[in-house]
């Protein structure tokens, strides 16, 4: 049986041996396999950075791929668990609360806690339980071996206290910003297309929106290029939601640093460039 796709997400960054010792290692366990690097430049210890990077990996992976995530400030002290979703798709991952969105977005077909040695690289290294537990057990799934044999079921598995988008009764989106674009510095909400439908402002020219106590009212267009070089604008990324960008800027310079505060949204007729 072919090995299954990986995909790998870190905050080891490139710049040392530490993802290529993983990757060689998962292909030593399971060669036929295809490894996706989804990104390695998560911020370091940002788990909650992880979580939003990992939300939409289930829309875009087989239903057979397991995806592993090293993001893991408690190596060596925490529990590392795989999750099933309801596609099938395994998440090895610290239990640190990193695939809460996932579970959110796709569901939960069962954990297990990594103890068998037999899916580690054992006994592993308390500094990098990254590549000794996670890496390793998710080349021995994609190879073959069933979730079941990994270890012992788990009832439950951390969660992060994520604010969720809502729609306020005076007609006011609440999110918060989720992520920042690290290469072109636009802000991404967690706020869904489906709500702004809700809320009426699909339509809306311009939308009023408040981080951190600043108040901006930037015109809602449906890409950059329909504003001037360097103005700013309201749209919908890749994902389906709410984003802010310079055209050809970087916004998250403008504004400062934003990621994690709440945001207020509101449709307004006329815009006024900030």
């Amino acid at each position: 049986m072919p090995g299954k796709t990986i995909g790998f997400i870190t905050d080891l960054g490139i710049d040392d041996d530490a993802v290529g010792m993983c990757k060689g290692m998962m292909l030593a366990i399971s060669p036929e396999s295809q490894i996706v690097d989804i990104t390695h430049s998560v911020t370091p210890f940002d788990v909650v950075e992880a979580a939003h990077y990992m939300a939409d990996l289930p829309d875009f992976f087989p239903d057979d791929a397991v995806i592993a995530c090293i993001v893991y400030p408690e190596t060596g002290v925490g529990p590392c668990v795989v999750v099933r979703n309801s596609k099938g798709q395994l998440y090895v991952v610290p239990d640190n609360g990193v695939v809460t969105l996932v579970v959110d977005a796709s569901g939960f077909d069962g954990a297990w806690e990594i103890q068998c040695p037999d899916v580690q690289r054992y006994p592993p290294t308390p500094s990098f339980c990254g590549r000794d537990v996670v890496a390793a057990c998710a080349a021995h799934l994609a190879a073959g071996v069933s979730p079941e044999d990994v270890g012992p079921p788990r009832d439950e598995i951390a969660e992060l206290p994520f604010r969720r988008p809502e729609l306020n009764g005076d007609g006011r989106l609440v999110g918060e910003i989720a992520v920042i674009d690290k290469n072109f510095g636009n802000v991404w909400t967690n706020i869904p297309l489906e709500l702004c439908r809700r809320a009426g402002i699909l339509d809306a020219p311009a939308l009023e929106l408040e981080i951190g106590g600043q108040r901006y009212r930037w015109p809602f267009r449906k890409t950059f290029g329909e504003v001037g070089e360097g103005e700013p604008l309201a749209f919908f990324n890749s994902r389906d939601r709410l984003a802010f960008a310079l055209n050809q800027g970087s916004l998250a310079e403008r504004i400062g640093d934003v990621k994690g505060l709440e945001i207020h949204v509101r449709p307004v007729a006329v815009a006024v460039a900030a």
